[in-house]
């Protein structure tokens, strides 16, 4: 089964400086069932105020990618695999527009076991390469290993 959603606009945005920059806005998403499994793609391009979300870069043009493959081994166990990029381009409000846009490459692996219908258990590998598209680099990598319990009433 295939299931597709989307939006598409237009945003402006102007500073207090003066200065006007446009983007076409969009967000959209397909979804494909089948069996045990599902496949996810989804693409989003946006301004987006960074300060809304516990850090202050200003606002930055955002595009993101987004692919999901999820798949249940049993009726208990569920297995997922997500790979992300987005790209912020800084705009010059709140941030300098010469800086170099900055960049995010993500990967997960996720295993989720329900023990009872109210509890289940998660194991989740993140990988995630963080950069800018400046001359100096400036990559860093973080590799992160989560265990969960999620309790549901």
């Amino acid at each position: 089964r295939l299931s597709l959603s989307g939006s598409l606009g237009f945003s402006l945005l102007t500073s207090d400086s003066g200065g006007t920059r446009s983007a076409i806005s969009s967000n959209t998403n397909a979804t494909y069932r089948f069996g045990q499994a599902v496949i996810a793609v989804a693409l989003l391009q946006d301004f987006n105020q960074t300060g809304l979300q516990g850090e202050n870069f200003g606002t930055v043009l955002t595009r993101s990618y987004t692919g999901r493959f999820g798949y249940a081994l049993t009726p208990f166990i569920d297995t997922t695999l997500r790979a992300s990029y987005s790209e912020n381009e800084f705009t010059g409000v709140g941030n300098s527009p010469s800086s170099p846009d900055t960049k995010i490459l993500s990967a997960q692996a996720s295993l989720a076991w329900r023990l009872q219908r109210w509890l289940s258990m998660g194991l989740d590998y993140t990988y995630t390469r963080y950069g800018t598209g400046g001359a100096s680099g400036g990559a860093a990598t973080e590799n992160r290993v989560a265990i969960r319990l999620t309790a549901s009433f």
